[in-house]
């Protein structure tokens, strides 16, 4: 749960934001993603960037860099 928390925490702009964007209610799916991303980086770290590619995620290796990040600190704490 740590891991979502600090994630939306990350890439949550306020409404409006630079890119206008407004943030709405997370639909009943959204962890899955999130955990789908948690178990990669826990169990199989060597797939991630593919499973981030094939997602199409704007710029993969940047993207798994930063929620490599996220998970080293919630393993930290």
């Amino acid at each position: 749960m740590n891991y979502i928390v600090k994630k939306q925490v990350k890439y949550t702009e306020p409404d409006g934001g630079k890119d206008n964007i407004v943030n709405l209610a997370p639909k009943i799916n959204f962890p899955i993603g999130h955990l789908i991303e948690y178990y990669l980086l826990s169990k199989r770290p060597s797939d991630l960037l593919g499973y981030v590619k094939k997602i199409r995620i704007p710029d993969p290796n940047k993207y798994v860099k930063e929620i490599e990040k996220i998970f080293s600190e919630i393993q930290e704490s």
